[in-house]
């Protein structure tokens, strides 16, 4: 008869190293559950994990440690019936230790059954994978930032393209208007007219704001203290909030100076402006701030890079916007209004601080309000330019180079008013052959988008080399920090921005050969 005493021996040791394995793995929260959850093994990786002892976690629920939002929600008691139905029940959830602190953990159940199918309890290993989870969000909200930038990148190409292509529509309508109105003399006719420059007006602003958003308006950017520019503007922005918005404005003890068009800075705070008081419909505060900052480096959700910015903050306690509409409040004529509003004003708002160098953070909140804040690098030291000598004016010949036919005869009566012999040409090509045949051109007068694959920037750099006496005037809606990205120094060539008034070019025009 076998003696049963050296396999009972094996088992017992078998057992022993079982347990001093499971004992020694720390990674691990490793333990029995009896089949209502009661815990009734535990091991240390479990207590250094979780951070309880053995003597205090024996015989105690496992929801002990589990997040009070998932103990009231019961998460527990689901995952012991889907593991004792299906066998194993994977989970994740917050974890609360001893102490309070909070990790994310990955729990896996496995139903325990004996020699006859009966639930025994169950079987945990768990790990803490709050690292994991922390380095996944990073990684989805960098994706979703970048999305949202390729975004509103096609957005702001394809907004940019057709405000160009509407500017060139705008400049005859505007024009056309102005030379009717030295004519008419009809009451009726008049007032008539007058509602068609307003509406033309109207259209001229929507293209400006939608330039804005693209970031290619043309900016006349200047050196001012932003503080004394907001306060200045105080009477105005009190004007805008209305009788039940309360508008408290601090501007900075210190100049914050500043390099930025002051105008389109006014219509992007006015802009916010508005956009608080319509989400304080009850009424409610507003408050304006002038603060500076310093980045030490580059800030991902706003594109700044590292450096000193002076800051502008629009913050309301109106409704709010929930979180999945915040990254698309600053899109062209997206709106949560029902009145018919444009959905523009945060556009032009982002645009302007962009193209300014800066950028612009939205912080928002259901019921708890909005807070917009514009950056703008502050400006170095000023140096003293000497004055630009004026020689007067004289007419002479014109080439004019434009695809548009209507804004080409428009130009042309511009140019023929002030006693211009005027050439034309419909593309940069034309208007090389027409240099060719004639040299004594004194100004050339060029739209820079054109067909035939010649940019009129390029027809103004052949033509100061085969004619550098010609003074050069360029026409386009994109402003010049645009064109310098794309074709370098423009230093060389006077610029106007479209649509143009017949004014403005003539202004321009009287500029350019003043400067000759």
């Amino acid at each position: 008869m076998n003696n049963p005493e050296p396999r009972v021996h094996l088992l017992l040791q078998d057992g022993r190293r079982f347990q001093t394995l499971i004992d020694n793995v720390q990674d691990f929260a490793l333990y029995l559950l009896d089949h209502e959850g009661r815990i009734s093994s535990w091991n240390a990786g479990a207590e250094r994990i979780e951070g309880y002892p053995a003597d205090e976690i024996i015989g105690r629920s496992m929801s002990l440690f589990l997040a009070p939002e998932d103990r009231a929600s019961g998460t527990l008691e689901q995952a012991l019936a889907s593991a004792a139905g299906q066998g194993r029940h994977e989970m994740e959830g917050w974890h609360v230790r001893k102490d309070g602190s909070r990790f994310w953990a990955h729990t896996v159940l496995q139903a325990i059954r004996d020699d006859d199918g009966q639930l025994a309890g169950y079987a945990s290993i768990a790990r803490d994978i709050t690292q994991r989870k922390l380095a996944g969000e990073t990684l989805e909200r960098a994706s979703a930032r970048l999305l949202q930038a390729q975004r509103l990148e096609a957005v702001g190409q394809l907004t940019g393209g057709i405000a160009h292509d509407f500017n060139n529509a705008l400049s005859v309508i505007v024009n056309s208007l102005d030379l009717l109105a030295s004519r008419l003399r009809s009451a009726s006719d008049i007032v008539v007219l007058e509602k068609a420059q307003r509406a033309s007006e109207r259209a001229a602003d929507l293209t400006r704001q939608l330039l804005a958003f693209a970031r290619r308006q043309a900016l006349a950017p200047e050196r001012l203290d932003l503080n004394a520019l907001i306060a200045s503007a105080e009477p105005m922005l009190r004007r805008a909030c209305g009788p039940s918005v309360r508008l408290a404005v601090a501007p900075g003890a210190e100049p914050r100076m500043v390099s930025v068009d002051s105008q389109q800075l006014l219509q992007a705070l006015l802009n916010l402006v508005i956009n608080a008081r319509e989400a304080m419909p009850h009424g409610g505060e507003l408050a304006i701030r002038c603060d500076s900052v310093v980045l030490a480096e580059r800030h991902a959700a706003a594109n700044l890079l590292p450096g000193s910015y002076a800051t502008v903050s629009v913050s309301d306690t109106g409704i709010g916007l929930p979180p999945d509409l915040v990254p698309r409040a600053i899109e062209p004529f997206f709106t949560t209004k029902q009145d018919g509003s444009s959905g523009l004003g945060l556009s032009q708002a982002y645009g302007f601080a962009a193209q300014s160098g800066g950028g612009m953070i939205i912080d928002s909140a259901v019921g708890k309000g909005t807070s917009v804040t514009m950056y703008f690098p502050l400006a170095p030291a000023a140096t003293d330019k000497p004055p630009v000598a004026s020689v007067a004016g004289r007419a002479g010949k014109v080439l004019i180079v434009e695809d548009d036919q209507d804004v080409l005869d428009l130009a042309t009566r511009i140019f023929q008013s002030l006693g211009f012999d005027v050439l034309t040409a419909g593309n940069g090509l034309d208007g090389v052959a027409v240099l060719e045949r004639v040299r004594d051109i004194d100004v050339l007068f060029t739209d820079v988008v054109m067909p035939m694959g010649m940019s009129g920037i390029e027809l103004a750099r052949f033509t100061r080399k085969v004619c550098p006496q010609v003074r050069i005037l360029l026409a386009s809606g994109y402003p010049m920090e645009v064109l310098r990205a794309e074709y370098g120094d423009l230093d060389d060539f006077a610029f106007i921005g479209k649509p143009f008034r017949w004014t403005e070019l003539l202004e321009k025009i009287r500029a350019v050969q003043e400067a000759a």
